[in-house]
């Protein structure tokens, strides 16, 4: 395994370099946002309390942007929303998108539509790449977040994936004043699972605009999460420097937004993160003119030290410097590792009869 992202690097790297020096002229990561409505009742989003889906972004409108020349690059394209399974035409998007580009896109969902994620995985599983569900405790607690109810129809859709189709789906905790405490918990009971957490944040041009919601940690609820996840050995790479950003506000990579990765939201805006202003509307505008644009070149010359978010988005970017970022993951580990040997000797000296 190793040895084959190593190959892989290798044979990217020119591109990589290009992207490094920041004079890379198209992205290699897209998200589209297909919907802003929700199914789920969740306590630090507001997607669920838009109604009606209106004039989303169509099948062949995704098509028509991915075969613009600045689309030539792409490696991963993500879908996401609100709950993607809320349009009815997720099959002909994933169709435009595999058959257009050769990329199987990865999702996200809330696995409150079992019924609608088995009949696309019984026809569309060798275009996935991957599904992300979202698990935000165990039994009362994710549905005190989510809704009444929610836990045990989003386990059936887990089960279903991993039983069904021996599909092993990554699960997705978002943590916030509700549940923070929970996260051994949750992480032991999908030890069988890619275990995936990040920390819930506020956002005036996502999530609905959840500002006026109260589910931030606080400094201290902060810390407790990290030493909790001091004791999850298996982090992937995104969590492994969750707590530069958790406890200083400090990135662990620079920000690429707008250089490798584009958001496509609903309504045809464009933006270079879920969190900035879009550029325009490619239902109005040239998707090749936009990305050029002036504003476009403004925005990547003033967001190169941007601290604002850490979101998934990143994991993309450490692939621009890999190895950097694998030896740095290891020195982290290390230096944990070895602080917990200094704290059990520490103890075992404490415990001595003659001390």
């Amino acid at each position: 395994m190793r040895g084959k992202w190593i190959i892989e690097y290798l044979k990217n790297w020119p591109s990589y370099l290009k992207y490094q020096l920041r004079i890379a002229r198209r992205p290699y990561f897209i998200t589209f946002n297909l919907t802003e409505t929700c199914n789920s009742r969740c306590i630090m989003c507001n997607f669920w309390k838009k109604k009606k889906r209106h004039d989303e972004i169509t099948p062949q409108e995704i098509r028509k942007i991915l075969q613009q020349d600045v689309m030539r690059d792409l490696k991963t394209i993500a879908l996401t929303g609100g709950e993607i399974f809320m349009r009815p035409d997720i099959p002909e998007i994933i169709d435009a998108i595999y058959d257009t580009t050769g990329v199987k896109p990865h999702f996200g969902t809330n696995g409150l539509f079992p019924s609608k994620l088995d009949k696309l995985m019984e026809t569309h599983r060798h275009k996935i790449g991957g599904v992300m569900v979202s698990i935000d405790g165990l039994g009362e607690v994710h549905d005190t977040i989510r809704g009444k109810g929610t836990f045990d129809i989003t386990m059936k859709a887990i089960r279903m994936l991993k039983e069904k189709y021996g599909f092993i789906p990554t699960i997705n905790m978002t943590l916030s004043k509700q549940n923070y405490k929970t996260l051994l918990e949750t992480h032991a009971y999908f030890k069988d699972y890619v275990f995936t957490y990040k920390i819930a944040k506020k956002s005036a041009l996502h999530f609905g605009n959840n500002m006026d919601m109260d589910f931030e940690l606080n400094e201290q609820e902060m810390k407790e999460v990290i030493e909790d996840a001091k004791k999850i050995t298996n982090k992937n790479m995104y969590d492994v420097f969750i707590d530069d950003w958790a406890l200083h506000g400090k990135r662990p990579s620079p920000c690429y937004a707008g250089i490798t990765q584009a958001v496509v939201n609903q309504d045809g805006t464009i933006q270079p993160c879920i969190h900035k202003p879009a550029f325009g509307n490619i239902r109005t505008a040239d998707v090749n003119a936009l990305w050029t644009s002036e504003q476009a070149e403004q925005f990547r010359k003033t967001h190169k030290t941007c601290q604002d978010c850490y979101e998934r988005c990143t994991v993309e970017t450490f692939g621009i410097d890999l190895p950097k970022w694998v030896i740095k993951q290891k020195i982290k580990e290390y230096q944990e590792r070895k602080k917990d040997r200094e704290k059990e000797n520490i103890g075992a000296q404490g415990t001595h009869p003659y001390v």
